[in-house]
């Protein structure tokens, strides 16, 4: 499993204090006695993404894009984040799609992430 492999490494990489949060696989694999589980029921809340970007906006969370593809090559998107071998997330860009600071609402076109 790329991504429980991705967990196990991230262990060795995160600062005294640092948190690794995931959804992508479960606790109980995993022996790093930092580990903790909780169960949720996800309910949709439109508030939250923007909350995520203001979060991204001040530097507090980062993201880490890895690679870009155009829409039109997501199959080709996909298989590369199946590999999991890329360090960072794999985006797909809608043509004219544009980014928007939350802060100063200015947003400007995406040609690349």
């Amino acid at each position: 499993m790329a991504r429980q492999e991705t967990l196990d490494r991230s262990w060795k990489i995160l600062k005294g204090g640092g948190r690794a949060v995931t959804i992508a696989t479960r606790s109980e694999t995993t022996t790093d006695k930092r580990a903790k589980a909780a169960f949720f029921i996800v309910k949709p809340n439109r508030d939250q993404p923007n909350d995520i970007g203001k979060l991204i906006d001040a530097n507090t969370i980062r993201a880490f894009v890895g690679a870009v593809f155009p829409i039109d090559k997501v199959r080709e998107a996909l298989a590369r984040a199946e590999r999991g071998k890329t360090r960072g997330k794999v985006a797909a860009i809608f043509p004219e799609m544009s980014v928007c600071d939350s802060v100063s609402k200015k947003c400007e076109p995406v040609t690349s992430i």
